[in-house]
């Protein structure tokens, strides 16, 4: 499954272009040696995991022509080589290259392999579909070799691990079952066998981690410990010494020193520390070392912990692995929190991010499994470094001045991470050119506060920028509390009209609105704009209550990704040019909005729209033309959209084909080249996927991800005829001379709440403004 990952993609372009000179230096020094010579010390070097001298001896050995046969034996192993450098990209480039060739070849031996790197290297890129297609003509063909088992199971262990992808994890292990049988078969021989079966032991074991089988588990990891001692020594014996520690932990993650699966992760690290000593391998060294920080760090053994944890950092830096470095000095930092010296915690976070900051983007980039993977390595880290500033706020009662100051290093922290976050969900590095440096205070924006709240694992933090400075409030109520009342009242709102919601809104109002109300009141706040964080994305802040009344009846309400991200150029008048799309009709098996052609209707004639592409007119060559030819800065799409958990299930519905976020994103650039932005997206039906928090994240950041300034946008699909009313109110409040977006949004939604029919949130509470909200 999770290949450890060593020594990632470069990240400063000069160094790129020295170590592409020095590679090309390398090659030339040993263009003519022998060819045979050049394969075996590749697989010397790759043994020990020096990954980068692997691919230079076999590169060099691919340069001088050799038979498609000897070409295809180490071209494999030379794309195993780039993806444990975390070069997927180049991996699945170079043996493209030579696929047709292989299948070319008459050997059919070659040709099964070569299908199941393909589908090794795609599932490593997350691209299943392709990953399965290749890993069925890799099936198909060995079924032809019945009496070679030995190519039979590495596409079983191919097979299993796209399945545990797809999280089938009982159909995994039935794959993985039956290729460690063939393994264990005496008349079956496979080069490097130990090392195999012993990945496959872990595979099984970390499936049955995940099946919450704990029991199974460590017997499969007490099986993977025996075929790891049977290997012979070689770097690759660290690698699963540490990974089998790593899965150790995974399982039982607290124990105390004298428990026997304590003793067994202590044992593999230090197995791996020796051997990687022996070896110099410095970033394996580390990992030791580190690992062996992480369980005296968790036994309260702090001494131990800060000497092993300095050589963890030591041999990272031999080298430079920065992928590894910062998990040793985020390390360090939370043990001097525990020590209390706050100080020297906040250096060492402060040096974590800044190691991490350039590499962020790669150190996901090729995971085969990346369930969570933010979550649980990057955003603990700022998180950290916020909450020791929040502590330092605490505790400066009598100096407001420092006490502002700490709050503002925290909203800047908060700020930073929630644009990395946006940017690890549409995987678009480029997100960062739409980001401020201006913090919320220099814009001093009339009656408006910015709300943060942040859910930490014992209490709710809600810090706030006001136009005179900032404060923040801790609420007793743990973090999986405020997500599971989130949760319900999430389903409560979508799945009934009845007043049932009413019990979770206003506990959520006691927990995120009520402690700050004070202060909300002493600095005549008009207008709410919050940042959510979470499983918060996933409610409308709309329908909190206190006793009586919606949250919308007291404020004009936003939502914005990070206020860094957030265009605060000057908006084009209400009199702008608007372009009108929309799908009334039923098309790719999604049912028909018979309320479109009415609200397309209405704005038309509020808006004195030019041009209405609906139906067989709206495609998206028509919009591109449209957009191509006429400036817009206003664009409403009626029609089905969906924000999934990933950029590639997420897209808007057009007469033929599904409008991506990337596509959507170029399309309203041709605006940019006609020096005129476009102010305002409006969604009018799209809707997010029920619980999932990354699909939220999607939505929330589509105003960045298209380049918009605003957007509306729906939490969940709503009744045709309360959208329309929605958004045709918000379009005539919207042409009203000084009228703020919000409160135009605000006005609508009170209109909605107002008529008997429609008071219920379902049908207005899911719009949302998000971006700039004047």
């Amino acid at each position: 499954m999770c290949k450890l990952k060593t020594n990632p993609l470069l990240f400063c372009q000069l160094y790129v272009v020295i170590h592409i000179f020095l590679f090309a230096v390398c090659k030339d020094a040993i263009a003519t040696a022998d060819i045979n010579l050049l394969i075996q010390n590749g697989q010397e070097y790759f043994a020990n995991s020096d990954y980068e001298n692997a691919i230079i001896q076999w590169e060099s050995a691919l340069d001088q022509n050799p038979s498609i046969d000897e070409s295809a034996a180490f071209l494999f192993k030379l794309t195993v080589a780039y993806q444990a450098m975390g070069y997927h990209e180049t991996a699945l480039n170079k043996l493209s290259a030579f696929f047709s060739d292989i299948e070319a070849a008459d050997n059919l031996v070659l040709k099964i392999k070569c299908s199941n790197r393909m589908a090794d290297i795609y599932l490593s890129l997350g691209h299943i579909e392709d990953a399965v297609k290749h890993a069925k003509t890799a099936q198909a063909d060995a079924q032809q070799l019945t009496n070679n088992k030995a190519v039979q199971a590495p596409i079983l262990i191919t097979i299993g691990n796209i399945l545990v992808a797809d999280e089938k994890y009982n159909d995994a292990l039935l794959f993985y079952q039956d290729s460690l049988a063939i393994l264990m078969e005496k008349d079956v021989f496979i080069d490097k066998k130990h090392r195999i079966m012993a990945g496959i032991l872990l595979n099984i074991a970390r499936v049955h981690a995940e099946l919450e089988d704990v029991h199974e588990a460590i017997q499969f990891i007490l099986k993977a410990k025996e075929a790891i001692l049977k290997m012979t020594l070689c770097g690759k014996k660290a690698e699963m010494f540490i990974s089998l520690g790593f899965l150790i932990q995974s399982v039982q993650p607290h124990f105390s020193s004298n428990d026997p699966l304590a003793r067994l992760a202590f044992f593999c690290f230090e197995q791996a520390r020796r051997i990687a000593g022996y070896f110099h391998i410095n970033h394996l060294e580390s990992y030791a070392y580190g690992c062996l920080g992480t369980l005296y760090e968790n036994n309260q053994q702090l001494d131990q912990a800060i000497t092993y944890t300095q050589n963890a950092i030591f041999y990272s830096q031999q080298g430079h692995h920065p992928e590894i470095q910062y998990r040793w000095l985020w390390q360090m930092g939370r043990i001097y929190r525990v020590l209390k010296d706050n100080k020297k915690a906040k250096q060492y976070y402060q040096k974590a991010i800044h190691v991490m900051t350039p590499i962020r983007h790669e150190l996901f980039s090729g995971y085969r499994f990346q369930k969570e993977t933010f979550d649980q390595w990057v955003r603990p880290v700022y998180m950290g470094l916020a909450e020791l500033y929040l502590s330092d706020a605490a505790s400066e009662p009598h100096s407001e001045q420092l006490k502002n100051n700490a709050i503002r290093k925290a909203i800047d922290i908060v700020e930073t991470l929630k644009t990395a976050e946006l940017q690890n969900y549409y995987e678009d590095r480029c997100l960062v050119a739409a980001k401020t440096e201006q913090s919320f205070i220099n814009y001093q924006f009339d009656k408006t506060a910015i709300v943060y709240p942040i859910a930490l694992p014992q209490e709710l933090i809600i810090m706030l920028g006001l136009p005179g400075g900032y404060t923040s409030v801790s609420v007793p109520v743990e973090g999986d509390t405020l997500k599971q009342a989130a949760r319900k009242l999430r389903r409560q709102l979508v799945s009934r009209t009845s007043k049932r919601f009413v019990y979770h809104a206003r506990k959520l109002y006691d927990w995120l609105i009520r402690p700050i109300e004070s202060v909300l009141q002493k600095n005549d706040i008009q207008t709410l704009i919050v940042a959510p964080d979470g499983a918060l994305r996933l409610i409308p802040f709309s329908a909190l209550m206190d006793d009586k009344t919606f949250l919308i009846e007291k404020y004009a309400l936003g939502t914005i990704p990070a206020f860094q991200l957030t265009n605060f150029d000057q908006t084009s008048s209400p009199q702008s040019d608007i372009l009108l799309c929309g799908l009334s009709e039923s098309v790719q098996d999604f049912p028909p909005l018979p309320g479109v052609a009415v609200e397309l209707s209405n704005i038309q004639e509020i808006m004195d729209a030019r041009v209405v592409l609906k139906d067989q007119t709206y495609t998206i060559a028509s919009v591109k033309n449209e957009l191509q030819t006429n400036p817009y800065s206003i664009i409403h799409l009626a029609t089905h959209g969906i924000f999934g958990g990933t950029p590639e299930n997420s897209y808007l519905l057009t007469y033929h084909q599904k409008l991506t976020m990337n596509m959507l994103e170029q399309l309203i650039l041709s605006q940019k080249l006609l020096n005129r932005k476009v102010d305002l997206l409006t969604l009018s039906a799209c809707q997010t996927a029920m619980g999932n928090e990354r699909a939220a994240l999607g939505l929330a950041g589509v105003a960045v991800k298209a380049g918009v300034k605003s957007a509306i946008a729906t939490l969940w699909y709503v009744d045709d005829e309360a959208t329309s009313m929605v958004i045709t109110e918000f379009y005539k409040q919207l042409r009203q001379p000084g009228m703020l977006r919000a409160m135009a949004l605000q006005n609508a939604q009170k209109t909605l709440i107002k008529e008997k029919k429609f008071w219920h949130p379902i049908y207005w509470a899911p719009f949302l403004l998000i971006g700039n909200w004047m």
